[in-house]
């Protein structure tokens, strides 16, 4: 018997599924948690079924504001991760495809202003440990201790998914995205107690076909996530957070950018088994303060992880 806390062995088998969980879904759409950045064996595979439940001001994207709607999406995600040996870190590339509906009125005079569904815009990821989780195999696995680490995580959103012109609201972007996020992760009971910090960027394209032929343009969003999380059972977690953005100033046609966007969410989070080789992730978040002009978005998340 024990005392209920994870034994080394439970804490390693508790790793093995969260790897690139980041990646699922429209990036900056979803509910985030502690440990969605977390070692496996190389020579694996990871399929990560996602759905986020999103009510805001926002577009599908939550950086594009319009303060006037009221935005109700549902997106559900299908991502392909490959686990390999880089240069002796882990990591490895990864592909999000997204299928969202969106319903979108307006505040003022109750009139719909987009109600569709269709894929998204696509995502390309690609995530290498700095350090703390050397590249190993299945057997080598077994025996390894969970430690402090940091790694790397870029996503290139494309402007591949569906895009009215004349709309107020839109479920693809229509326009390039790039985001690097930094995550540095801090153990000290082998794996039973995380503290998670995420300071990300996300650059911005323009978007040259914004109200029929204007161009919108956006400065780059600067992110910072604090997690806190705890093992409760076998493989089971539970997590609290704080979610802070700043930046994001839009531009139409040259004209004088609008205010930057400010934000503060409170993030809730749980990880559990599933079946073999399989892991579920449940998350919620909450704006708690905002500047005028910023994105307000309560978020609901279901993930299913399988290793194979």
């Amino acid at each position: 018997m024990n005392d209920g806390r994870p034994t080394p062995t439970s804490a390693r088998r508790a790793l093995a599924f969260a790897l690139l969980a980041l990646a699922a879904g429209a990036p900056g759409a979803h509910a985030q948690s502690g440990r969605l950045f977390l070692s496996v064996p190389y020579d694996s595979n990871l399929a990560i079924l996602t759905y986020n439940g999103v009510r805001s001001n926002t577009w599908l994207d939550e950086a594009l504001v319009v303060p006037t709607s009221e935005s109700r999406s549902q997106t559900e995600s299908l991502v392909y991760s490959r686990i390999m040996n880089v240069f002796g870190r882990t990591g490895g590339p990864g592909i999000s495809i997204p299928y969202s509906s969106l319903l979108s009125y307006d505040k003022t005079t109750g009139l719909v202003q987009q109600d569709a569904s269709a894929v998204a815009d696509p995502a390309l990821t690609f995530d290498v440990n700095l350090f703390g989780a050397p590249a190993l195999d299945a057997e080598q696995f077994k025996t390894f201790v969970p430690r402090t680490y940091c790694g790397i995580h870029l996503t290139l959103g494309t402007p591949w998914g569906s895009y009215d012109p004349v709309s107020a609201t839109n479920i693809g972007g229509n326009r390039w995205t790039y985001k690097a996020l930094l995550n540095y992760s801090i153990t000290w009971d082998q794996g039973a107690s995380w503290v998670d910090f995420y300071p990300s960027v996300r650059f911005f394209g323009d978007n040259d076909e914004y109200q029929r032929d204007r161009t919108l343009s956006q400065s780059p969003i600067y992110g910072l996530e604090a997690h806190y999380s705890r093992t409760v059972a076998k493989r089971t977690w539970l997590s609290g957070g704080l979610i802070g953005s700043a930046g994001g100033r839009v531009e139409v046609d040259g004209q004088p950018p609008g205010d930057a966007q400010q934000a503060l969410k409170l993030a809730l989070g749980a990880g559990f088994p599933t079946w073999p080789g399989g892991t579920g992730i449940l998350a919620y978040s909450h704006t708690v303060a905002r500047s005028e002009g910023s994105p307000r978005a309560d978020t609901f998340m279901i993930q299913l992880i399988h290793k194979f």
